[in-house]
Order: structure tokens, then C-alpha cells, then sequence
């Protein structure tokens, strides 16, 4: 399932992000929401579980240096310094109890009123990935992923906002997230409609590295969005993105507004993405459709509609302006790309 907290997450997220930005926010090379410091740092092969081995972690790999027009370019050795250690993780976790009280108090009170926690003994489950024979064709597992990254990015920005180092702020952020994601996964496991998946586990800790990733790779927040489009199937009552899997659709995009190449051109007003999306693994819609449960992957030409807009970030961007761009960099916006896969406009 895509669990409703990602949502909450997200709300929260949107709305935190709506302050406007600081003077770092806009220096070279930073654009988007999470944000505090210049994204001079990259990540390690370690992933955001790395804290678990107890010692303090060296994630050493490359060094950012200016290049001749003035953006950051990457060499050998820009993480050299850098460590990180437990008593590091607990300091910067106490800068924002409040947070952290809020996303982890509004998932128990969602996990136990709509998830059924406290209904069996603890189990696993193998619920697979992406395969036919699976629960939704592994839109639940992107939105696991999906849902890691919103809370890890939520996680990264208020404590950046409390001044602490880049790196350090992205790598606590993720760990805390997925965190929050390995608690409702536990809980999971005490649900007689549910239970453990390892599989939950995997997808989340890769929506903790994208976001860590993001969060820390010069440049990479320019030229990467996750995205979740939605638009309701009719298969579910309401409005309801976090369960309506034949309403959802994910989006990685590679925007060339990103590229110094193009920052000057009109391409700098497209994109391309690589989407999935799954029919007939509800019964209403196999019957309706007269279909099997069929996985659709596609690629897509797109429209950055944050750069047709927006356009670049600017210093003296508005708190409205600011929440908007938030929120189309997560956000897919439907009819907005072209594509070969005929059924992605299948609303």
C-alpha cells in the first residue's frame, strides 16, 4: 500500500516549505525546497543505514570546485573531512522534536485507526516487487519509496534550517525517515491485512538514498524530480491518492534546465521522464477494462512546468512562490507530456 503518512508528509512538507528562502538557498548550484546550504556535497555508497554500524563513518569521494563560468563542477576528493557518528545523529535529531513528534504521532494515529495494527500476532509477508501475480504490480513499492523520500526531505530542510552542515542534515534526514518508515513497517507486521514485508523495507531505503542523494550530488536537485501524478480512477471513492493505485502514476524526470548547456535555450522548457503505471489489478477495472493486470513502464517528453512558470529560482522569491515550486518538483502535472504509451492518458 501507499501509505497515507506520505501525504501527511507531504502536506507538512509544502507547508514548511512555503517560508521563503535564505541567502544560501539561492547560491550557486542550489534550487528547490530542501535547503539551507549551498548542495556542495555529494553521498557515499554507504546509504542512509550506514549510522547503524556505530562508529563514526568517513564518506569520503570527491571535492566541488569552481569551475571557470562560475558553476560547481566535481573532482576527486570533495567529501574528504567529512564524518559522521551516532552522538552526531541524536544532536541534530533534537533540533526539531517538534517535527519529528508531528510526523511520528500523526502515523500512529493513522496506523492505528485505518491500518488495522494490534489485529494479529506479528508476521512476515512476501508480497514480491513489480510481478503480475504481485498486490498492485509494485505501485506500492513506489510509493513506499515516494513516501521515504517526502519525509527524508522534510526531515533534511528543517534541519537545515537550523544551520547544520549539508551532508550531515541529508544523511540524519534520511535515517530518521526511514526510521519512521521501519516503525510502521513493524507495526505492519501486527496487521492481519498486511504484516512485514522486506520488500517495504528495500523500497524504502532506496526513497531514503534518492533523497540523501538529491540532497548532497552538486546539482542534482536542478536536474532530477520524483514525482507522483494522480488523478482519481473512480475505482476508489474520493479523492484518495494514497490507496487508488489505478489512479497513480510515478515520474522521474531529467530536466535540461538543469544542464548549463541549456540554461540560455528553449529547451530548457522540457524534460524527459520515465513513468510506470499498472491497470487491472483491481477487479472493478480487470472487468470494466476486460483486461489482465498489465505493468505499463513508458518514457516521455514532457513539460517542465516549473521552469515555464517559475522560471530560475531568484533571491527574492515569495513564501507563495516558493511553496508552489515545492510542490511542482513533486508533483506531476497531468497532460503535460507526449508519450508512446498510449494508455498513460488512460484517465
Amino acid at each position: 500500500m501507499l501509505n497515507g503518512y506520505a501525504f501527511v508528509g507531504f502536506g507538512i512538507l509544502v507547508i514548511a516549505g512555503s517560508a521563503a528562502p535564505s541567502q544560501a538557498e539561492v547560491a550557486v548550484g542550489k534550487t528547490g525546497l530542501m535547503t539551507g546550504s549551498v548542495a556542495d556535497y555529494s553521498s557515499s555508497a554507504e546509504g542512509p543505514v550506514a549510522l547503524l554500524s556505530g562508529d563514526a563513518i568517513d564518506l569520503s569521494a570527491a571535492a566541488i570546485m569552481p569551475a571557470s563560468d562560475g558553476m560547481p563542477v566535481i573532482a576527486d576528493g570533495w567529501m574528504d573531512g567529512f564524518t559522521y557518528s551516532p552522538g552526531e545523529f541524536v544532536s541534530n535529531a533534537r533540533m526539531i522534536p517538534w517535527a519529528t513528534a508531528a510526523v511520528v504521532g500523526g502515523t500512529l494515529a493513522l496506523g492505528f485507526s485505518d491500518w488495522d495494527w494490534g489485529t494479529a500476532k506479528f508476521h512476515f509477508v512476501d508480497e514480491g516487487f513489480f510481478g503480475t501475480d504481485t498486490y498492485n504490480g509494485g505501485m506500492d513499492k513506489l510509493g513506499h519509496a515516494y513516501g521515504t523520500t517526502l519525509l527524508a526531505d522534510f526531515f533534511t530542510w528543517r534541519l537545515d534550517r537550523h544551520n547544520v552542515e549539508n551532508r550531515s542534515a541529508a544523511l540524519t534526514g534520511s535515517i530518521m525517515a526511514w526510521g519512521v518508515m521501519g516503525m510502521v513497517e513493524t507495526f505492519d507486521g501486527f496487521s492481519q491485512d498486511y504484516g512485514f514485508s522486506p520488500q517495504d523495507i528495500v523500497a524504502n531505503t532506496v526513497g531514503a538514498t534518492f533523497s540523501f542523494l538529491r540532497n548532497t550530488v552538486p546539482g542534482m536537485q536542478e536536474k532530477v524530480d520524483f514525482r507522483l501524478e494522480y488523478l482519481p480512477s473512480g475505482y476508489d471513492e474520493g479523492f484518495k491518492p494514497h490507496s487508488d493505485y489505478a489512479g497513480q502514476k510515478y515520474v522521474l524526470a531529467l530536466k535540461l534546465a538543469g544542464f548549463e548547456e541549456f540554461r540560455e535555450s528553449p529547451l530548457r522548457f522540457f524534460e524527459l521522464q520515465a513513468g510506470y503505471y499498472t491497470e487491472g489489478f483491481r477487479h472493478e477495472e480487470a472487468v470494466d477494462l476486460d483486461i489482465s493486470p498489465t505493468r505499463h513502464p513508458y518514457f516521455a517528453l514532457g513539460l517542465n512546468v516549473e521552469q515555464l512558470l517559475l522560471g530560475y529560482q531568484k533571491e527574492d522569491e515569495s513564501m507563495a512562490t516558493h511553496a508552489i515550486r515545492a510542490t511542482l518538483q513533486r508533483v506531476q502535472v497531468p497532460y503535460t507530456y507526449l508519450t508512446y504509451e498510449t494508455g498513460a492518458y488512460h484517465y
